[in-house]
């Protein structure tokens, strides 16, 4: 669903706080209840300021871009329209090596022509763009075969094994970063109810047990 998935979860961030003190403070289970309207103000406070900085935000980006946070078009379909659409050759290969490969799996091959029909100009030209960092950012099949041989002749000849290339990021080392922070938020949450747990049984028992009356 594109940006207005994402415009809906943000916007949803910010109510679920509201709808969890609502439930907390007509809640009857809950004993010695923290002060809900103080808790009230600072939400609402929070929010104000969230809603700020979301019109300083908006402010600041250009008008055009508005649209990708409440259209439908997903991140592949939007890169692919870039590079199709742009005459701008930074704007195209932004929109390919600037994402995740499978944003643009899709039309490799019509990538791969494109670039080897434009890879001497650039040679020739070197545009700001085309430094030895997005070099190494490109995968060998998007080099020219001449241009692919020159590249790892020239890293021979300082001592490497071949050309010197960037590790692109893959799904499972995206997925392992996921479940990371999954497991963090996991065991906080565990330590959190675990806490108040502990915190609740020892209540109880000082209650159930007297104090002695002092001598």
């Amino acid at each position: 669903m594109g940006g207005s998935l994402f415009t809906f979860s943000t916007v949803f961030s910010q109510v679920l706080p509201f709808i969890a003190l609502s439930l907390y403070s007509t809640s009857t289970t809950v004993e010695n209840k923290t002060n809900t309207y103080k808790m009230n103000i600072a939400l609402i406070v929070q929010a104000c300021c969230w809603g700020l900085s979301l019109i300083a935000f908006f402010r600041l980006i250009k008008r055009e871009k508005w649209s990708t946070f409440y259209g439908l078009i997903t991140g592949a379909q939007d890169a692919i329209q870039v590079f199709r659409s742009s005459d701008d050759p930074a704007m195209k290969m932004n929109a390919i090596f600037g994402n995740h490969s499978s944003f643009t799996e899709s039309i490799k091959d019509e990538v791969i022509a494109y670039m080897h029909d434009n890879w001497a100009i650039w040679e020739l030209t070197r545009p700001a763009w085309f430094t030895p960092k997005f070099i190494a950012s490109v995968g060998d099949e998007f080099i020219p075969g001449r241009a692919l041989q020159q590249l790892n002749d020239t890293a021979v000849a300082e001592g490497k094994a071949e050309r010197e290339k960037q590790k692109p990021t893959n799904l499972s080392s995206i997925k392992e970063i996921v479940i990371t922070l999954s497991t963090v938020e996991l065991l906080s949450d565990i330590y959190v109810s675990a806490k108040y747990q502990c915190s609740e049984k020892y209540e109880k028992s000082n209650s159930s047990n007297p104090t002695k009356s002092q001598l």
